[in-house]
């Protein structure tokens, strides 16, 4: 396939997110649970300039806020996304807050950003 140049490229990415079970029968463990996210990479420059706006913070509730700004500048959907009733729940910004408030959910964005920036191919299934 021919390189297709692309200024604004978006394209979805798998997401493996290890979160504490919630059985108590099962503590100690986690539950592996998967949802993709629909994502659209920063430049060159931007990320540049992210990185330095990034350095220039002094707190550390600067730079969570400055992280999860990015998250949300990164990632513009997502699917196979339910409540605990089983219901899809719809991507919206506000969301995408609640799930980045959680260091399972964070870790494992980090992860799958790594993979996408590396070119590795995420892991499928078990």
């Amino acid at each position: 396939m021919q390189f297709v140049l692309n200024s604004d490229p978006t394209f979805w990415w798998p997401v493996r997110v290890k979160v504490p079970a919630p059985d108590p029968d099962a503590a100690g463990t986690y539950v592996e649970q998967e949802l993709d996210l629909q994502m659209s990479p920063m430049s060159r420059d931007e990320a540049l300039a992210d990185q330095e706006a990034y350095v220039a913070l002094t707190t550390d509730r600067a730079r969570i806020e400055h992280e999860t700004c990015r998250y949300k500048r990164l990632i513009r959907g997502w699917r196979r996304v339910q409540d605990t009733e089983g219901r899809d729940v719809h991507f919206s910004p506000e969301l995408l807050g609640l799930a980045l408030s959680f260091p399972w959910f964070r870790s494992a964005v980090s992860l799958a950003l790594a993979e996408v920036i590396a070119g590795i191919e995420p892991q499928r299934g078990n």
